[in-house]
């Protein structure tokens, strides 16, 4: 082999591992710039839970029954979509 030629594929094989080095690099920042985020997030939904935790809602009475009791009517709201209720009668029924 020429001497041209060792040098020509050596400057090859150096090119593709800087190339290679740089996309790792790359890939690797992205992944640690991601997971900073991911903890970042954690971080405020555990001190928004602690929050949530420590606020005092114990002067709040929460009811366990229906407040309305039997004031909501059972009707349902579909029935009175049809626009063709009074003209079209169903055969079947």
């Amino acid at each position: 082999m020429s001497q041209k030629r060792i040098w020509g594929i050596l400057s090859l094989v150096i090119l593709i591992a800087a190339i290679a080095l740089a996309v790792y690099w790359k890939q690797n920042q992205l992944i640690r710039e991601k997971r900073s985020e991911i903890n970042e997030e954690q971080k405020l939904i555990e001190s928004l839970s602690k929050s949530l935790d420590e606020s005092s809602i114990s002067g709040i009475d929460i009811p366990t029954t229906n407040p309305l009791g039997e004031v909501t009517s059972e009707t349902n709201p579909l029935e009175n979509t049809n626009p063709f209720d009074e003209q079209y009668e169903n055969p079947f029924q």
